[in-house]
Formats: structure tokens, C-alpha cells, sequence
């Protein structure tokens, strides 16, 4: 018999563009929000590429924007310098680089390019009020999604996306349905009220996911049990006391106590992740970024 052959899936590349001019100001004030490290770790682990724009004889740069532009990860756009500059143009100039670099990404069909407006004044001096709600319909879904909590290099953070893309397509594919099913409604004011819902469905669905892995221990991934042993050791000393006082002392109500709220901490724990895991597979990507470390939990509680 011949060899199965399998096609590789075709995939949709994503991208974000965004003002570089943070921390440029003029005297209307700040021209955009400044880019923060953590601002490129969300990017960077959300979206294949980061596209950050200039506008001419303002060029903004750092020491991790060069790595991950050395990485492939982000690149730089500038618009056609005008005849000349003023400014007080510097947020308009600023805007419509985001809009022109837009425009030249999306002559790929097959890619999907959405703008982060960082821009102080938004989208006020252009008009463009179907490309104002577009992208903060999509920006605002975005939102929803946890940080990463410290700095990961961004090898370890791209290896991490390449291992675990399907997940990450479907997460994407989650949010642009979310996206369709808030820009249907035609009336500004009903799609105004569908969107403040669906946002705190949406950010609130993630966080009970996130919960489910809010215990101390790791997700039990059908790995081994002495290495699940070696990963829990100090809650299993516990049970493993609680057991010796019960052998020694008799059953007592407070060591029983002990014995069985260490091990439903332990294995309802794993069962929670399960459920989560199960129902909601649209956020696995959440799910193994916190078990690898590139997001933290957030929550501290335990079964008390």
C-alpha cells in the first residue's frame, strides 16, 4: 500500500498595525500611546506580525523592537513624506500612515491585517466611520485576552505559537465570529447594546477558563504518575503526614479532613482543566500559554 499523503492546512497570517510616535508630543498634546514592552508581548503572541508605523523624520525605536524585528516578527512602515510638515499635522500624518499601511497589507487576500488606533485623536479628522467601528469592534475583542505576566524572548514565545498554531487559528476564528455576530445588527444603537453583552460574555467565558488552571497544580496531560508525583511532591508530603497521623493517632476528624481535601485538591484540580478543556476548545490556546509559562494565572484561590 502507498503512503498516506497529508496536506499541510492552509492557514489565514494575521497582523497588527500600530503608531510608533508614542511618547511624541506636539502642541496638541501626545500624538499616540506610548508602545510598552508588554504591549509587544501581547502582540507578539497573538499575532504573526507586527507592523509599526512612522511617519517621516520620526523614527522610533528600542532594544527589544529590534529583537523581534531580527526575529521576523516586526517591521516598519512610512508613508509618502508630504510637500511639507507642520507640527501640528503630526497626528494626521500619524493616522494616515496607519490607514495607508493597511491598505498596501491588504492587497495580500489571504492575510488578515487589523489596526490598533494608538493615535491620540483616533479616527476624528478622517473619514472613515465604517473603519472606526471595524476596528474597534475587533480591537475591543482583543482586549478580552490575558497578557503575558513577565518577558518571554521571543524565540521561546514564537516557538511556543508554532507548536501550538492550530489552537491559536481557532482562537482567532472564535474572535472574528464574535466580530460578525456584533456587526450584523444594522442599527447603530442595538449594535452598541449587542456589544457591551457579548464583550462581557466573551471576557467572562475567558476567565472562567483561565480559572480552571488556577490551581498550583499543573494540567495532568496523561503523563506519567511519578511524574506527576515529582510536580506535586509538597502537597503529596501533606497527604502523606495526614495519612501517618491517621496510621499513628487513629482516624481523627481533622486528619481525615486533611487527607481527603489534599487529594480533591489534587485531582479536582486536573478535572476541572478537563471539563474546560472539553467545553470550551476555543481557548486552548489560553490554556497551554499558562501551562508553558507564557501567561501566568492570575487567580490565587484554592479549595479551601
Amino acid at each position: 500500500m502507498g503512503e498516506i499523503i497529508q496536506f499541510k492546512k492552509k492557514r489565514i497570517p494575521t497582523g497588527i498595525i500600530i503608531s510608533g510616535l508614542g511618547g511624541v508630543s506636539n502642541e496638541n498634546g501626545p500624538v499616540a500611546k506610548d508602545l510598552t514592552d508588554a504591549d509587544l508581548m501581547f502582540y507578539g503572541l497573538y499575532w504573526d506580525n507586527i507592523v509599526i508605523t512612522q511617519i517621516p523624520m520620526f523614527h522610533f525605536t528600542n532594544n527589544v523592537i529590534e529583537e523581534f524585528r531580527s526575529n521576523g516578527v516586526i517591521d516598519f512602515y512610512t508613508n509618502a513624506p508630504p510637500p511639507q510638515i507642520h507640527s501640528s499635522e503630526m497626528q494626521r500624518l500619524a493616522l494616515e500612515s496607519l490607514l495607508a499601511c493597511q491598505s498596501v497589507r491588504n492587497q495580500n487576500k489571504d492575510s488578515d491585517w487589523i489596526i490598533y488606533n494608538n493615535v491620540a485623536d483616533g479616527f476624528n479628522t478622517i473619514e472613515s466611520e465604517d473603519l472606526i467601528e471595524q476596528q474597534t469592534i475587533r480591537i475591543e475583542i482583543a482586549k478580552c485576552l490575558p497578557y503575558p505576566s513577565t518577558y518571554v524572548p521571543i524565540d521561546i514565545l514564537r516557538k511556543f505559537r508554532e507548536d501550538y498554531m492550530d489552537e491559536l487559528d481557532r482562537l482567532h476564528l472564535t474572535k472574528y465570529k464574535l466580530f460578525e455576530k456584533i456587526s450584523s445588527y444594522e442599527n447603530l444603537e442595538r449594535r452598541n447594546i449587542a456589544k457591551l453583552y457579548e464583550l462581557t460574555d466573551f471576557q467572562q467565558a475567558i476567565r472562567d477558563y483561565e480559572f480552571a488552571f488556577s490551581s498550583k497544580f499543573s494540567y495532568y496531560s496523561m503523563k506519567s504518575l511519578i511524574s506527576d508525583i515529582n510536580r506535586n511532591k509538597s502537597q503529596l508530603l501533606e497527604a502523606g503526614l495526614a495519612t501517618g497521623d491517621l496510621l499513628m493517632g487513629g482516624p481523627s476528624l481533622s486528619g481525615t479532613y486533611n487527607l481527603g481535601k489534599t487529594f480533591f485538591n489534587i485531582f479536582s484540580s486536573k478535572q476541572r482543566i478537563h471539563e474546560a478543556r472539553k467545553n470550551s476548545p476555543e481557548f486552548q490556546f489560553i490554556g497551554s500559554a499558562i501551562n508553558n509559562g507564557i501567561i501566568l494565572q492570575k487567580f490565587s484561590h484554592t479549595f479551601e
